[in-house]
């Protein structure tokens, strides 16, 4: 009881030094949520490469190296330039060939500021990236074979208050500004993101987009932006040589085949730096924490000597002490880990910031006692 007599004392005392204590920790655990955040994500995306890599044995990414003076001829003979691309896709249809293709334009805006994105996959897509739903269904082989006029959509998770399940809706096509009709069949679960495997190297979220199949058996319904589009975001399944005789007799456009196992690999090399940097991160922050916290006692430690000097001469342990310092520790780490929780939404992180705050405070706490034994000794 004595200890927490001195311990509340002490806080009363050094009121100033404590709010300082009680923001460095603030801060402290709203910038280890920040980065336990990214590191979740990270982890979340070597996760998802990992079952993408067993997804693509032998698969290859359609990289665009045509040049400016090249596709500026092509987009004069646009009309030339669609019949190629026909005859391309139509080629690879009638091979023993299998793809995906995912593109998309940004269409809308929510009221938020959001961006809304229109998101074109084919089926195959849906075999590579195991997406799921929260509500409704994914799309089906029939919906990508669709002749109605009505078009089976799936819609982002964040979109559900815009877009409700089995409603329909005018819908931009990004293509071509045409509106068409949209059938929601399916929402997104939360945080859902597929990898664009060309040059960008990025994952895309899909939270506010809403996901149009189309057909690869039929694609009048496509312009000279889809099929270009479609072309150079394209994963292609199959012999390598076979695919490409393929783009070296029917694409308009220069392409480069590149192995999907390699671009993963590359991803994930950049994925686990990520987490190793974050790491180092997390510890550096919390080595300028300890550093700081010394300072601040050094401070009270310097005004109070005397004080803890005649508690020693009283019979007080450095049990007595450590357990005193202690308390003032753990009672600051708790009320602004309770304040970051609170004001930073940090729940997920809960079980982390708890480990982290008993570690923090134990080191802390420990502080003053090595000072005033370190002062003692001389």
């Amino acid at each position: 009881m004595s200890a927490l007599k001195y311990a509340f004392k002490d806080i009363r005392d050094h009121k100033f030094i404590m709010i300082l204590f009680l923001l460095l920790n603030v801060m402290m655990f709203s910038m280890f949520g920040a980065i336990l955040s990214h590191i979740d994500d990270s982890r979340s995306k070597v996760k998802g490469l990992k079952e993408l890599r067993k997804n693509t044995d032998e698969a290859y990414v359609l990289v665009d190296t045509t040049s400016d003076e090249k596709f500026s001829g092509l987009v004069q003979d646009s009309q030339g330039t669609v019949k190629k691309y026909n005859d391309f896709f139509t080629s690879l249809s009638e091979s023993e060939l299998t793809y995906y293709t995912a593109y998309g334009y940004d269409v809308d805006s929510t009221d938020k500021g959001n961006t809304i994105r229109e998101q074109i996959i084919t089926e195959k897509f849906l075999d590579v990236f195991s997406l799921s739903v929260v509500s409704g269904r994914l799309l089906n082989k029939d919906d990508f074979n669709t002749t109605n006029d009505t078009v089976p959509i799936m819609i982002g998770y964040e979109l559900q208050d815009y877009y409700k399940l089995g409603n329909t809706y005018e819908l931009l096509n990004g293509g071509d500004g045409e509106y068409f009709k949209g059938l929601v069949v399916g929402i997104l679960s939360k945080n859902s993101e597929y990898y664009e495997l060309n040059s960008v190297n990025v994952s895309f979220p899909l939270d506010y987009s809403y996901i149009v199949p189309q057909s690869t058996k039929d694609i009048s319904n496509m312009g000279f932006s889809d099929l270009d589009m479609a072309e150079t975001r394209m994963v292609v399944f199959g012999s390598k040589n076979e695919i490409q005789k393929i783009i070296s007799t029917k694409s308009p456009i220069d392409i480069k085949l590149i192995g999907v196992i390699d671009k993963i690999d590359d991803l994930l090399r950049t994925h686990r730096n990520e987490i190793i940097l974050l790491f180092a991160i997390l510890i550096v922050i919390a080595l300028i924490s300890v550093c700081i916290m010394w300072i601040f006692y050094y401070h009270i430690f310097k005004k109070q000597f005397h004080v803890y000097n005649v508690h020693y001469i009283f019979g007080a342990t450095n049990a007595n002490l450590y357990l005193r310092f202690w308390i003032i520790s753990f009672f600051i780490v708790f009320v602004s880990g309770v304040i970051s929780i609170a004001i930073f939404h940090l729940m997920p992180y809960v079980s982390e910031i708890l480990i982290s705050a008993i570690v923090f405070a134990a080191i802390t706490g420990s502080i003053p006692v090595l000072l005033i034994r370190k002062k003692m000794m001389r």
